[in-house]
């Protein structure tokens, strides 16, 4: 937390970090940054419906998106999974 602090008082645009274990933590977090948004890094490939869920509840505790590449690329179908993905941040 200190260092996305410090990257923030230094005029970070954006900060992408890696998704935390505990979604309060993550809370704090966010509000160190505001008013820079913080993007989640995807982390390992994983089940579906769990990095769903993941997702979710980091965007709800204030990601203000998600930088997923490897659960994109490495599925099945990109398309679907990227339409899931976006239905998940937009909340449609």
């Amino acid at each position: 937390r200190p260092l996305v602090r410090l990257a923030c008082e230094l005029g970070a645009d954006i900060i992408k970090c890696d998704p935390p274990s505990d979604p309060v933590e993550f809370q704090s977090l966010v509000s160190v940054c505001t008013p820079c948004p913080v993007l989640l890094r995807g982390g390992e490939k994983g089940e579906e419906s769990a990095i769903m869920a993941a997702a979710k509840a980091l965007l709800d505790a204030g990601a203000a998106g998600l930088v997923y590449g490897r659960n994109i690329i490495h599925h099945e179908d990109p398309s679907y999974i990227t339409k899931k993905f976006m239905s998940v941040v937009h909340g449609t």
